[in-house]
Order: C-alpha cells, then structure tokens, then sequence
C-alpha cells in the first residue's frame, strides 16, 4: 500500500542576543506533533550565550547559521528562505513560542485546499515573565484579504506559514532600511495581492512583547506603518480608491499618535492631510474640533474611530 509522505516544513528563526529566550522557542518549535521539519536559526552573531543554547539541543532537525544581517532582519529571514528545502516556510522569532499542533492545524489546511498561499492564526500576547496578555487579533479575515490588509494589519509573523511557491512568486522580505519593522506587513500585502490567505481562528501561538525587543516597539510606530504603506503603494498596480482609503486609515492613526503625546500641531496636520486625500464626515468634524482647541474630545474620537475601524 502507498503511504505518502509527509511535506517537510521550513522554520525560519532568526536570532539576535535573545539567549533568555531562544531555548524555550526552540523546543516549542522540537516539540510539534508534526515532525517533519527543519529549524533554521539564523544567528546575527550574538554576544550572549544564544550559540551555546542552541548547540545544546542535540537534533539533526536544526540547522545553524551564522550571518551579519547589518541591523535588517528580513535579509537574516531571507536568507533563512533560500537554503530552506520545504515545500512549506513557517516563521517564528526565537521569544515567540508555539502551541504543539500548531503546524499540524496550518498542514491540514494547505494539503486540504491547494488555493491558500498564506496561513495564520490567533497568538496569545505575552510579556517576559510568561504572563498573559491581550490575544491577537481581536478579528481575522480568510479569502482575498488584500483590502482589509490595506486598511490595517492584523497577521502575527510567528503564526504564519507559506508555501515555498509563493515566495518564488512574490520574492521574500523587503530588505529597504527604511522597511525596518514593517517588512513583514509589506510582504503579507504583497501576497495577498496575488494569493488567498486562510486565517485558523484559534491560539496555536505565543507573541512575546517585552523591553529589549525594540522592533516590536517600533511596529507600534505609526510613522513606520506610513513608511511602508507609501512603499507598498508606489511599487504595486492599486487602484486609485483603495490607495486614498488606505491612506487616509494611515494619517488618522498617525495623528492619534501625536495626539497621544500631546504634539497637537503635528496631530492637525496629519488630521488635515486624511481628509485630503480621501474626504469624510468623521475626519472634517475632527479637524474642526482640532481647530478651535477641543483636544480631549477629539482625543475621545479618534480613539473611537480607530478602534472601529479595527472590528471591520
């Protein structure tokens, strides 16, 4: 009788001074219910004991690599792409941890339906300690998922898998300096653009957020999300109203930003540049309210508006 065999997964882990981290990612990583796979670690020559860590796991699976990525982790993760050998690519960051059948539940989706490009999953907010935190997202979306992906991201990297086919098709990791910390969102709307994306609505995962990751302070940064919103925009065929609305979603948040830190002139101009390019009622009442001094109010409706947007 024929068995078939078991599609080898990529994991791509790549690493940085995370010695207090990496060995509990690796071993969730070792501990799949799903076995056929490589664990590529990508050391950015590390200065802490990551090296000594990893050696310690004595699995053939696991495959290290030591490469300076120049301060551009999507060239590490890039490289982590090009010597993978699976018809599968999943990512993870070495704080991040998953859930044992994870990859068994994004397996069982791509073999059962050969029209998703992309899988991702709910993860579970965590801090240093291990503590819980909020769970994200608060809503996912399955199909062609590009226009909501404009409007706001909503994919964990370290829930996601691919199929090798499509980063041949769309290519890997924007490396622009500029792109630092919102290369993965570019790359999730590059392959949304083309392919359909499944969202597993269950926690199959672990987001760490903690003080030395500053990379995940950044993606916070709104300033980065315009950056790569503008990038995106100005390389790929988007028709004229999903830039505007897309846009106009970007300077909102940016000006909520400033309206947080209490720069009220910066919070008007962004106000005032979201209704130029794309006209509303919500965001001409809030300009107005910016106007004549009423901060706290418009405080209140900003906060409001975004989160709205965020359940559509």
């Amino acid at each position: 009788m024929y068995c078939r065999k078991e599609p080898l997964v990529s994991v791509v882990m790549p690493t940085y001074n995370h010695a207090q981290f990496i060995g509990q990612s690796i071993k969730s990583v070792l501990r799949q219910s799903y076995e056929n796979i490589e664990l590529i670690i990508i050391d950015n020559y590390s200065e802490d004991n990551t090296e000594e860590i990893v050696n310690s796991f004595f699995d053939n699976r696991i495959r290290f690599i030591k490469f300076s990525n120049k301060g551009i982790i999507a060239s590490s993760r890039n490289l982590g792409m090009k010597v993978a050998q699976g018809q599968y690519i999943a990512f993870i960051d070495s704080d991040d941890l998953w859930i044992k059948d994870k990859l068994e539940n994004q397996i069982s989706v791509f073999e059962s339906n050969s029209d998703f490009g992309l899988c991702y999953t709910k993860a579970q907010v965590i801090n240093e300690y291990g503590e819980l935190k909020n769970i994200y997202p608060f809503k996912g979306h399955s199909g062609y998922i590009f226009k909501k992906l404009l409007r706001r991201n909503f994919i964990s990297l370290s829930t996601v898998m691919i199929k090798k086919e499509v980063w041949d098709a769309v290519g890997g990791f924007d490396e622009a300096p500029e792109l630092v910390s919102a290369e993965d969102r570019e790359l999730w709307l590059r392959i949304s653009f083309v392919f359909k994306c499944k969202y597993i609505n269950k926690v199959l995962g672990y987001y760490r957020v903690h003080a030395k990751n500053i990379s995940r302070t950044q993606k916070k940064n709104p300033e980065r999300i315009l950056i790569c919103m503008q990038h995106f925009l100005s390389k790929n065929d988007v028709s004229g109203g999903l830039k505007k609305i897309s846009l106009n979603r970007t300077y909102t948040r940016l000006s909520l930003s400033y309206l947080k830190k209490k720069d009220f002139e910066e919070s008007k101009i962004n106000l005032l540049k979201a209704f130029k390019i794309h006209p509303s009622f919500q965001v001409a009442l809030m300009y107005m309210l910016s106007l004549i001094g009423g901060f706290e109010l418009l405080y209140i409706l900003l906060n409001k508006w975004v989160s709205l947007k965020k359940l559509k």
